[in-house]
């Protein structure tokens, strides 16, 4: 544990701009929500896969695997509350909140339960094509690094 105050002050910025970031991809989603009205199933188009994900992204200087359980339910007035979990080797994560719209804009941010990076948070933002089970996007975590999903894939889903 260190006392070193730029540290802080530092930890302490990136922390709200996370927050920020959070705010602001959940704005976004919910605006794309507004005015929506559920019809039925027939207007809907394809519906979102909740189950499996396998996904790629970089962090550092490599590419780095996860495994993510994403469950969609419905919710009334239009789009998709998110909820799962997620594996990999920096440990295990919940993801504590999240939303989708019809179209597939999505965010949702994640809280590591165990390993190495227990306690951070990551931000992931983007889009769904639920004709294909594939989300486009990135991810940012809590102390400010991140980048684009390299790929994103539905495995096993229902």
């Amino acid at each position: 544990k260190t006392n070193n105050p730029a540290r802080t002050a530092d930890a302490g910025h990136q922390s709200e701009e996370f927050l920020r970031a959070v705010r602001e991809a959940k704005e976004d989603v919910e605006s794309s929500l507004k005015g929506i009205m559920w019809t039925g199933r027939d207007n809907l188009g394809a519906e979102p896969r909740s189950g499996e994900y396998r996904t790629k992204y970089m962090e550092g200087s490599g590419a780095r695997e996860r495994t993510v359980t994403l469950n969609f339910r419905r919710e009334e007035g239009g789009g998709y509350f998110l909820f799962g979990t997620a594996d990999g080797r920096g440990g295990k994560s919940k993801i504590e909140e999240g939303i989708s719209s019809h179209t597939g804009y999505a965010w949702w941010r994640e809280v590591y339960q165990s390993g190495r990076k227990a306690g951070c948070q990551v931000l992931s933002v983007g889009k769904f094509d639920f004709e294909t089970g594939n989300f486009s996007g990135e991810r940012k975590t809590m102390l400010g690094n991140g980048g684009q999903y390299l790929s994103f894939e539905a495995v096993e889903c229902t």
